[in-house]
């Protein structure tokens, strides 16, 4: 069996992984209309988990034992990505998330694009696993009275179909993390995004260090 997977999920050996990231959205649908800055939200020190997503985080195990197959299913938890390096035209950072008791990391490389006279809101990025590069963009983001941010994922893919759904993800940072997501941030992401939604983010992830 193989597991769909989102931005920060990274290759494990006993995994096998399916790409189905496209958009068939509007334009107008892109973002809430206030040119959001994405070197902004990224330019912070603090974890930025994954709180919500459009993609499924429940991978599809086979596991052969004395030539018996089987299958089973094991959750992505505890998602985020953090900074390393960044500056006016790139992003470098750590992906992480917890699968199978155990934290998987994958370091990714983030390019932002022109966007006229205007802040970026877009980044292409590449990860050290074997995927295609995907375009980040940022669609809202709530500075006051709460930090939350909606992004939209595009992979770039030429050969995949020209009918999927582009995939949205939540982010909030570390310091203002919670399982319920503020108001504006939940209306923004319900009413932009697939209806269906994954909550990676569980109440003891930030105690589980990496």
């Amino acid at each position: 069996m193989c597991k769909r997977f989102t931005l920060r999920s990274s290759i494990l050996a006993a995994l096998c992984y399916t790409i189905t990231i496209g958009s068939t959205f509007s334009e107008t649908l892109l973002d809430n209309g206030e040119n959001p800055n994405i070197i902004k939200v990224l330019n912070t020190s603090e974890k930025l988990w994954v709180v919500w997503q459009s993609e499924n985080n429940t991978i599809e195990l086979d596991v052969t034992y004395e030539g018996n197959t089987n299958e089973f299913y094991e959750e992505e938890t505890c998602i985020y990505i953090q900074k390393k390096e960044i500056s006016d035209t790139n992003y470098n950072f750590t992906a992480r998330e917890r699968i199978l008791q155990k934290w998987d990391e994958t370091a990714c490389y983030g390019k932002f694009e022109p966007n006229e006279n205007k802040p970026p809101k877009s980044m292409t990025v590449e990860c050290d696993i074997d995927q295609p590069q995907q375009l980040l963009t940022l669609g809202f983001s709530d500075e006051d009275p709460y930090k939350c941010y909606v992004f939209f994922v595009n992979s770039l893919d030429p050969t995949r179909p020209p009918n999927e759904l582009q995939n949205c993800e939540m982010y909030i940072p570390n310091s203002h993390v919670a399982t319920d997501p503020p108001p504006s941030c939940k209306t923004f992401y319900e009413e932009k995004c697939p209806k269906q939604i994954y909550k990676p983010y569980k109440p003891q992830c930030k105690t589980l260090r990496k």
